[in-house]
């Protein structure tokens, strides 16, 4: 399993994007709110959209959706606007991990560019072959993932942007302004 584009979604990539939420294993990570229709997947992704980063995964030659990931407010505080929460489902197969991986990246660079601090997952325990792919991305174990209403047997995992491999783009400066 092969995809040749990562590109932002379209209100157009509604059924498929549902056809690969709805797909068992798809996930890489518990999320709190996930549609549960092809409707509402079209709710999700213009709500996100103009927001936050909402990717997909596409086949090279059917055009196929493979993948999809997006963020979403982190909590409501104004503290916390700069965090997100990351969702990256997947089609179960061969290619699924090469394909979660590609879209974290460009999620997470997406992020960077957008100047978003700190991006949350949470993992379900007993999932331990996700692990090692949020670790190699930089995501470190935190603790239970509070105030959500996943389920007890999760782990919350953090990436701090600008601390590792990921780097907002410098500032501009103001040079230009003549001061």
């Amino acid at each position: 399993m092969t995809f040749s584009t990562i590109r932002p979604a379209l209100l157009a990539d509604r059924a498929a994007a549902w056809q690969v939420l709805a797909h068992p294993g798809s996930a890489m990570a518990l999320a709190v709110e996930i549609p549960h229709s092809e409707i509402g997947t079209g709710a999700l992704i213009e709500a996100t959209l103009g927001r936050y980063p909402f990717l997909v995964a596409q086949a090279p030659a059917e055009g196929a959706v493979q993948g999809l990931a997006w963020a979403s407010a982190h909590r409501a505080g104004l503290g916390l606007r700069w965090s997100v929460d990351v969702h990256v489902h997947a089609l179960p197969g061969p290619g699924q991990a090469m394909i979660a991986e590609t879209l974290y990246k460009a999620l997470i660079q997406a992020l960077a560019e957008e100047g978003f601090l700190a991006l949350y997952v949470a993992l379900p325990y007993g999932h331990d072959h996700d692990h090692p792919l949020h670790a190699a991305l930089g995501f470190s174990p935190i603790g239970r993932p509070c105030g959500a209403d996943l389920p007890t047997q999760a782990q919350a995992w953090c990436l701090t942007l600008n601390a590792g491999q990921y780097h907002r783009p410098p500032t501009l400066s103001l040079a230009w302004r003549g001061n």
